[in-house]
């Protein structure tokens, strides 16, 4: 059994470490912003190297895809939902919760949009970190390329 471990922790350290081909996040809500897209819809996030697609939580169909080429600006931020007047009637004080939004700005030649999307609990620092270091990359593959 020693042996056993020994090998086990030895080939852990020897397999190399592989970077992560995009970053998932499930459960997150598509707010507004998106022109021809009234609705709101829930699915996962995910991003990679070129875009950020939202993709239907069952069929894992696109619902919305935004290039990294048009994002000019990612932030997150935190609202208190008070609640309804029945959530108040009956939780009171504890009626309230927070909720938190990353805002992606975009721009294209032709228009410009604010998506807003409604992520986990403590998760919107995390998603905000995570398409500006997709983006850094996008646009440094980018200006390598063109040179």
């Amino acid at each position: 059994m020693k042996h056993f471990v020994t090998i086990l922790a030895a080939f852990s350290f020897a397999t190399p470490a592989v970077a992560s081909a995009q970053d998932v996040y499930h459960d997150v809500e598509y707010v507004s912003g998106k022109a021809g897209l009234e609705k709101k819809m829930k699915g996962t996030l995910v991003i990679d190297d070129s875009t950020i697609t939202l993709q239907d939580r069952s069929s894992h169909s696109v619902l919305l895809s935004l290039s990294m080429s048009t994002i000019k600006e990612i932030s997150a931020s935190n609202e208190v939902n008070t609640g309804s007047i029945g959530r108040k009637l009956l939780l009171g004080v504890f009626a309230s919760h927070e909720e938190e939004f990353v805002t992606i700005t975009t721009e294209t030649a032709t228009d410009a949009e604010g998506i807003v999307f409604k992520v986990g609990h403590k998760a919107s620092a995390g998603v905000v970190a995570k398409i500006h270091y997709r983006l850094k990359r996008y646009l440094a593959k980018d200006s390598v390329a063109t040179r």
